[in-house]
């Protein structure tokens, strides 16, 4: 597998990011950065694996400002405790990267790329819900739950 910048795939995928970005929303571009992170984390994985080492640098170097800027977007204010874990576990992801690119340890890499890939899926359900939740019909008057249980 060719991953140098070079090739067409790459820059399909960069252009294609570059002209969605501007226009997506704040939890699509949240996607788009996991999308990236995800990415960068298995292209350092093939570039390691091919010992191309200086490519592996950028690809790691690349998550890691990726997984910066998803650490920079947690509000902790509104976030409280989760956004304090997500912001453990981006530091935590960073330097398992640090460490994975040093030993050129590949399983290092791969735990990162699957905790990517779990918050990933955890953010889209989030919209998934919330887009459900927005299309669902307003109760009829009449069909509107009291809360009492078996008394009429």
């Amino acid at each position: 597998m060719n991953l140098s910048p070079n090739y067409p795939m790459n820059a399909y995928v960069q252009a294609s990011l570059q002209t969605a970005a501007p226009t997506a929303d704040p939890h699509k571009l949240i996607l788009m950065l996991f999308d990236g992170a995800i990415e960068a984390v298995h292209s350092a994985n093939e570039y390691m694996l091919d010992q191309n080492y200086s490519e592996k640098g950028r690809a790691v170097s690349k998550a890691i400002a990726i997984i910066g800027e998803l650490a920079s977007s947690l509000n902790y204010e509104v976030g409280g405790e989760i956004a304090a874990s997500l912001g453990l576990l981006y530091a935590h992801m960073t330097v398992e990267l640090l460490n994975a690119s040093i030993d050129n340890n590949p399983e290092d890499l791969s735990h990162v790329g699957q905790l990517l890939t779990e918050l990933r899926s955890g953010w889209a359900a989030i919209n998934l819900q919330q887009t459900v939740a927005e299309s669902a019909p307003e109760p009829h008057p009449q069909q509107t739950v009291t809360g009492s249980y078996g008394k009429v």
